[in-house]
């Protein structure tokens, strides 16, 4: 998996579903565990960090929102599905370095949730 690669796959993670296609951010591993950011069709708590269809050709919808109340951990036997198809593309330098600005300023997020954030992002930056 790619740092701030972008994934779309079947959860059953997400609230109020028991299973749906949600587009993915991976953060990393952690714990035996990887870590994600869902990214939403609608800016539900006023949190999330808005990416355009202009930049990321593969959304449906004008706007999507990357969630920065949580993160979302899976097994590998969760995501042992996954295919190449999965995966659709990365962040944008710009995005990743306004996505940490974003998450920095959380009032949601845990700290060492948003240090955890910020570590991985930043391990990729040029």
């Amino acid at each position: 998996m790619k740092i701030a690669g972008i994934y779309k796959f079947v959860t059953t993670k997400a609230r109020g579903h028991e299973a749906r296609v949600k587009y993915h951010v991976y953060i990393g591993s952690e714990k035996g565990k990887s870590v994600f950011l869902f990214i939403n069709s609608e800016n539900y708590f006023g949190e999330g960090f808005e990416i355009r269809r202009v930049d990321y050709s593969f959304f449906s919808k004008p706007k999507s929102f990357i969630g920065c109340t949580g993160v979302v951990s899976y097994l590998s036997s969760e995501i042992r599905h996954l295919t190449p198809e999965s995966f659709l593309g990365v962040l944008s330098q710009n995005d990743i370095i306004m996505l940490i600005k974003h998450i920095e300023c959380s009032e949601v997020m845990e700290p060492r949730t948003i240090n955890y954030i910020g570590k991985r992002l930043k391990s990729i930056l040029a």
